[in-house]
């Protein structure tokens, strides 16, 4: 029984195959785009080292694949695999509300699909906003806080300036509850991030090694993904090791 492909998962399959899993850290790791009819066919890994080989530079000097494209790479694969978003659907200018529904379990989605993209808080994904009205209603006790701070400056002199600083504190408690109670009422994306492209400037990933790609260099990490998917030592893949067969990969 042939492994079911990357096209079969594209429509809708099943999530987390192995040889999905497969494909997708190949992607990353190349800065390559796997098609899924030529991913049915490759069977070892010398097949898919073939394929790679054929697709980025082979030089005796340095070759190092574009940031961008591993950007989009692993955020494709976080959608993937946290969210269960079908490959063949993500594309740079794809915009998000197309593959993320915004409900009320979005900020949850949100913070996973953080969380594989393993970003730091510094940058990482963009904070989801309110919906209008509530967006709304929370900008007017922030714009009420300057206000009162600046009517206690001015009327310091008043009989009455512990009221005022009664409500500057009141204000502020305010603000920080609504925060709290709002955090989990965020379930917009901002309309400036509205596609997968413009999430990528947001993405921090480490460029690899220069690399000096050769076809022997390319197997040797493809047998290392291999590995990694499989479960199998590296010692026992061989260049003609079948995925399904001999690894038991499905």
């Amino acid at each position: 029984m042939n492994a079911p492909s990357l096209q079969d998962y594209g429509k809708g399959g099943i999530m987390g195959l192995d040889l999905v899993e497969l494909a997708l850290s190949a992607e990353e790791t190349f800065g390559i785009e796997i098609n899924d009819d030529d991913a049915a066919q490759i069977q070892t890994p010398g097949d898919l080292a073939d394929y790679v080989a054929a697709r980025i530079p082979l030089t005796k000097g340095v070759s190092l694949p574009c940031l961008s494209q591993m950007r989009f790479y692993h955020l494709r694969s976080a959608l993937i695999k946290t969210l269960g978003v079908p490959r063949g659907k993500i594309r740079p200018m794809t915009p998000l509300a197309e593959l993320i529904q915004q409900d009320r379990y979005l900020p949850e989605r949100w913070k996973q699909l953080n969380t594989a993209l393993a970003v730091s808080q510094s940058a990482g994904l963009p904070r989801l906003e309110l919906p209008p009205p509530l967006r709304a209603w929370v900008m007017a006790i922030k714009a009420c806080v300057p206000i009162i701070f600046l009517l206690y400056a001015m009327l310091a002199l008043w009989p009455f300036p512990r009221i005022l600083a009664a409500l500057f504190v009141l204000c502020l408690a305010t603000l920080f509850l609504t925060d709290s109670l709002t955090r989990q009422k965020r379930t917009r994306i901002p309309q400036e991030f509205g596609t997968v492209a413009a999430l990528l400037p947001r993405i921090e990933i480490s460029r690899p090694p220069a690399l000096a790609w050769t076809r022997a260099t390319i197997l040797e990490e493809v047998i290392r993904i291999t590995s990694v998917q499989s479960g199998v030592p590296e010692k026992e893949i061989g260049e003609h090791s079948r995925f399904v067969q001999d690894l038991g990969m499905e």
